[in-house]
């Protein structure tokens, strides 16, 4: 994972260090919360994520930083090609690597840049119609570590609003497309992205008359 001291490529993308500082800030804040409260997701547990990547759905702007790591790593084009695959938004995320026949057991390949929808699937805070706040965890979780309702109450004082994280993530960049996608459909998009950003960067590169942007109509414009 990229440490705070170092500054994480963007590629001229805007908003692309705050996001990964933002997903560092929040990893530190829950898992402390996680620490003194005593609870954590069940080891080796991988439930929540193998399911459709329809299930799952995300912005293109989330998964920029995991592009670009997965391209300066050289892995972008095969990335692309397995993301290629028929029907890939019915499959589970590429990046979980299940350990049990019944796909429940497994760990995600690429924990440290995942969005943050995977990040509240260990738990997050909602405020309900009565203005009160509740919080949302899974069945397996509530049922490993007997979470009785007023612990529950005291712990969803202590996380931050769902609705406040999804706030900060979107006005990073308001260039970008806001619709969600079946993250394997938002992973080939913020890929495609990021290799032509990083060909129009290369001096090396034949270089294009314009650079695509992503507009916030969900289509392809050009830079002004």
């Amino acid at each position: 994972m990229f440490e705070a001291t170092e500054k994480f490529p963007s590629l001229g993308i805007e908003g692309i260090q705050q996001l990964v500082d933002f997903y560092r800030q929040y990893d530190n804040e829950t898992n402390e919360i996680r620490k003194n409260r005593g609870f954590y997701c069940l080891p080796g547990c991988g439930a929540c994520c193998y399911v459709p990547s329809s299930k799952i759905e995300v912005s293109v702007f989330e998964l920029i930083p995991l592009s670009i790591q997965i391209a300066m790593n050289g892995k972008g084009d095969e990335t692309l090609q397995l993301l290629e695959t028929e029907n890939i938004e019915q499959q589970p995320c590429i990046f979980y690597k299940k350990n049990s026949e019944d796909g429940k057991q497994g760990f995600c390949s690429e924990y440290a840049l995942r969005p943050l929808i995977c990040r509240l699937f260990g738990g997050g805070a909602r405020v309900k119609k009565d203005a009160t706040r509740e919080m949302l965890l899974c069945k397996l979780l509530k049922e490993e570590h007997r979470l009785n309702q007023e612990m529950l109450d005291q712990i969803s004082q202590e996380f931050p609003l769902n609705s406040d994280t999804s706030s900060i993530v979107r006005n990073l960049n308001l260039t970008f497309d806001s619709n969600l996608y079946p993250i394997n459909i938002a992973m080939k998009k913020a890929l495609e992205y990021v290799m032509f950003r990083m060909q129009w960067y290369n001096p090396d590169a034949p270089e294009p008359d314009e650079p695509p942007v992503l507009t916030p109509e969900g289509g392809m414009d050009h830079a002004a």
